[in-house]
Parts: C-alpha cells; sequence; structure tokens
C-alpha cells in the first residue's frame, strides 16, 4: 500500500524545482541582442547574468497579412506591418508562454539623460539625430524614429524625414516646405518629371544601371558637376521605364544637357539653323516643343547661350504674332538684318519716323512699298540710299524734296514738248529774220538774228538728253 503524495514544495524536491521554474517562467525578463537572423526572423539573446544565446521571436510593432478572399486574390496587396531590426546590444523584454517557449514582448527602456549627452557631445555635426543639438524639441507627444544608417523621421512641430544631409521638411511654424538634396527628382502624371540640382544621366543606355554625374567641359566652369533645372513634360504611362514617355515640352536652365548624348554641348546641337548668332559654347536656357507623332522632332526651339546671345527657331510654324496694343516698344541693338522670302509688310496707323546716322539704304528686288496714314519721316546724318532693280513709288499728294521754299516740280515730257516745239519755231523764225535784214539799213540785225537761231538749235539739239530717266506721276 502507497503512502499518501507529498505536495509540500518545501519538502518534495520535484515540487520543489517546479515551483520555482512556474516562478521563473510566470515573470518577463531583460535580455540584450547578439545576433540577428533576417531569414528565419528570429533574434538571438543573452541574459544580463551570463549563460548562453537563445534565440526568440523578432519583436514587431504590428503585423497584418489577411486571409485570401479567393483564389485569384492578392492579398499580400492588404498586408500590413510596421517592424524594427535591433541591432547587437539592444535590450528586449522576452516572457515565456505556457509550454515554456520564450517570446518577444518588445523593446526595453533606454536612458533619456544618456541620449542627450551622446546628442550634445556631437552637436558640432549635427547630434545624433535625438534631440536639441539635432534641431529637433522633443516635447510630450512628439515622435522620432532614426535608423543605424543614418534616416530618421521627425514628428513635433514639424514633420522631418532626413536621410544623411538630404531631408524634406514640413515647417508649420515658418509656413514653409524645405527640401535639400543634391538631385531632388520629381515624377509625376504620365512620365513628366522635373530635375533640380547636380546634372545625372544614363550615359550609355543598356549599360549603365544608375546615373551618372555630368561635367561641364565647354564652359569656364569645367570640370565641376552641371547644375540644372530641367522640366520634361511627357506622354505615356505613369508603370512605364524612366524616360520612357512622348516628349511635348521640355525647360531647362542652368548647364543644358543634351539628352541624346548626355553632355553639356553648344547650342547648334540644339538648333543647327541659329548657329550663327549664338556665339557661345554652351546653352543656360532652353524651351522647346516637340512633334506629336514622334516626339523626337524640334518644331519651335527657344536659346540663350552663356554669352547671352538669344535665338528662336520654329521650322514648321506659319504664324508668329506679337500683340500688344497698349504697349511702347523699344528696341535697341547693334546691328539689325530682317530677310523676308515673301512678302514684308509695314504699316503705320500714325508718324513713322526712321533717323540713320549713318547710310541708310533699302534695296528691293521687287516692289518696295511704304503705306502710312500719317507722317512718314526718313533722317538720315549722311548718305541716304533708295535703290530699286524695278520700279520705284512715291506716292502722297504733296512731295518735298529739300528745306527751302516749296516750289513745283516740271512736268518734265509735257515741258519739253512745248520747249521743242518753240526753239524749232524760234529757229526759223529767227533765220528768215537774219535774210531778211541782211542787205542795208538792217544789216547790223541780221548777225543778231543769226546767233538766236543757232542757239535756238544747239539747245534744241541738247533737249533729247536733257531729260531723266526717272519720271514723276501727279
Amino acid at each position: 500500500m502507497s503512502g499518501r503524495t507529498n505536495t509540500n514544495p518545501e519538502t518534495n524536491q520535484r515540487l520543489k524545482e517546479r515551483s520555482m521554474h512556474r516562478a521563473y517562467y510566470s515573470s518577463v525578463h531583460r535580455v540584450y541582442v547578439e545576433d540577428l537572423n533576417l531569414v528565419n526572423g528570429t533574434v538571438s539573446v543573452k541574459f544580463p547574468t551570463g549563460g548562453g544565446a537563445f534565440d526568440v521571436p523578432l519583436p514587431l510593432i504590428g503585423f497584418s497579412v489577411p486571409p485570401k478572399l479567393n483564389d485569384s486574390d492578392k492579398n499580400y496587396l492588404r498586408a500590413a506591418w510596421g517592424c524594427f531590426f535591433p541591432q547587437k546590444g539592444d535590450p528586449l523584454i522576452i516572457a515565456y508562454d505556457v509550454q515554456g517557449k520564450p517570446v518577444t514582448l518588445g523593446y526595453s527602456s533606454i536612458d533619456f539623460a544618456t541620449m542627450q549627452r551622446m546628442d550634445d557631445a556631437h552637436e558640432g555635426t549635427g547630434g545624433i539625430g535625438w534631440g536639441d543639438a539635432s534641431g529637433k524639441r522633443l516635447r510630450p507627444g512628439d515622435w522620432t524614429f532614426k535608423s543605424s544608417r543614418n534616416s530618421s523621421i521627425y514628428l513635433g512641430e514639424r514633420a522631418a524625414f532626413t536621410s544623411g544631409p538630404y531631408s524634406i521638411t514640413l515647417d508649420k511654424p515658418n509656413n514653409e516646405i524645405l527640401v535639400k538634396g543634391d538631385l531632388i527628382h520629381e515624377r509625376y502624371g504620365s512620365t513628366s518629371e522635373s530635375r533640380l540640382g547636380s546634372v545625372r544621366r544614363i550615359l550609355v543606355p543598356g549599360v549603365d544601371t544608375q546615373e551618372n554625374y555630368v561635367y561641364d567641359a565647354v564652359t569656364p566652369g569645367a570640370g565641376n558637376v552641371g547644375q540644372e533645372h530641367t522640366h520634361y513634360v511627357r506622354r505615356g504611362s505613369l508603370a512605364a521605364a524612366d524616360q520612357s514617355g512622348l516628349l511635348m515640352v521640355r525647360t531647362s536652365e542652368g548647364q543644358v544637357v543634351d539628352d541624346l548624348s548626355g553632355q553639356i554641348v553648344a547650342p547648334v546641337v540644339f538648333a543647327p539653323d541659329l548657329s550663327i548668332g549664338l556665339t557661345g559654347p554652351a546653352v543656360r536656357v532652353l524651351r522647346e516643343t516637340r512633334d506629336d507623332a514622334s516626339g523626337l522632332v524640334p518644331m519651335w526651339t527657344e536659346l540663350v547661350d552663356n554669352m547671352g546671345d538669344y535665338g528662336m527657331s520654329s521650322l514648321t510654324g506659319t504664324g508668329f504674332q506679337w500683340f500688344s496694343p497698349a504697349a511702347t516698344w523699344t528696341v535697341l541693338n547693334l546691328n539689325t538684318t530682317y530677310t523676308s522670302t515673301g512678302t514684308y509688310d509695314l504699316i503705320v496707323g500714325g508718324a513713322y519716323s526712321i533717323d540713320v546716322g549713318g547710310v541708310w539704304s533699302v534695296v528691293a528686288g521687287g516692289k518696295a512699298e511704304i503705306t502710312a496714314g500719317g507722317l512718314v519721316s526718313v533722317v538720315a546724318g549722311a548718305a541716304l540710299d533708295l535703290t530699286a532693280s524695278a520700279t520705284m513709288t512715291l506716292e502722297a499728294p504733296l512731295i518735298l524734296l529739300g528745306n527751302g521754299a516749296s516750289e513745283p516740280l516740271l512736268k518734265g515730257t509735257t515741258f519739253n514738248t512745248a520747249l521743242s516745239t518753240f526753239l524749232a519755231t524760234s529757229q526759223a523764225t529767227w533765220t528768215a529774220l537774219a535774210g531778211a535784214c541782211a542787205a542795208p539799213p538792217l544789216s547790223p540785225l541780221a548777225s543778231g538774228f543769226t546767233a538766236l537761231a543757232a542757239a535756238a538749235g544747239a539747245l534744241s539739239g541738247a533737249l533729247s538728253g536733257a531729260l531723266s530717266t526717272k519720271t514723276m506721276t501727279s
């Protein structure tokens, strides 16, 4: 007959050990991270009192993977999580379940005073990303997160997202959004994009896996990384590869890059027809529109080079108009050349004045016409040349030549006919009078009449070459 079971844990060794285990497993413990296994999602930890390392599950802030609604349900799109991967030496809190297996409850508390001292100690380099030395004023209700690779989130009186020297700050106190970065690259809409800052491009398509810096090799700043503010408007899919859309409009300022070669180039590369006027080796401002079919052909281009030269080209445009009915225009330049392969009309509703300090020349291969509803004035400080290979017409109720008293011009053809008739009649009359006066006592008059007849004949003979080939109508 067996005796009664000893239920006193003080005298029953087995019960005593079980009681000790129950006390141990019914409490929480602080452990320290030794290693991390990201494949298995476990953390190797040790107790501060010593002993061997053992694995516990990676602590999570939150984790959710909803079950599939059906066979085609991509439930991973509805998955949600928040996790932090601890580093060696980080404190964790663990406990044991009813089966004696360790579970991770979370992260242990830290020494705030130590964190503040570390932040202050590194104030000269921006702190460690903790408090005031880092530009963060932590207050009750604030959040701060920082990774071991120097990326952080701060939610206080400002919201700041930083990674090293680069940051986006939503600054409520100053009513501004501040973005800092070597290159600020925005992609939006379909395949449109903006690039602000250092110039980077894929230099060898199909070979380069990331963009390379583009250096300025053509201007006095040669050797430095180019700087740009470039904006592309494209059509295409947002899911398509970068720069794959059909380009409609491009505007670029700074050290402008040719997208085909990925280099900072001369203006002639963008607009060969503007090579005469743009003498600088690089472009500082570019605006262009492309054809709708391919996005490759420039339809309109406007350029300013690094010397300040300006050019505009529209190879296919058929209309160009300035409309500013209330404006006063002042244009000052050294040399001006207007070339029109068709008609060139200048229509002035009021006074029109041309003041030339040197030679002023108008050459027309066909018809040159100036029509004005008011005064047209041409003032030349030296010679004034009007040349036409065909007819030149000056049409006005009154045409003034010279600055003296106003006197009318002769109608050359009419006057020449009348004068020629008069001279022929006079020559015949004076010759007859000279013959009639040959005998005394009138013989002294004969020589006078003879001289008059000779003079009339000479003047009549000169009339054929006296009239200009230039004619006047009235």
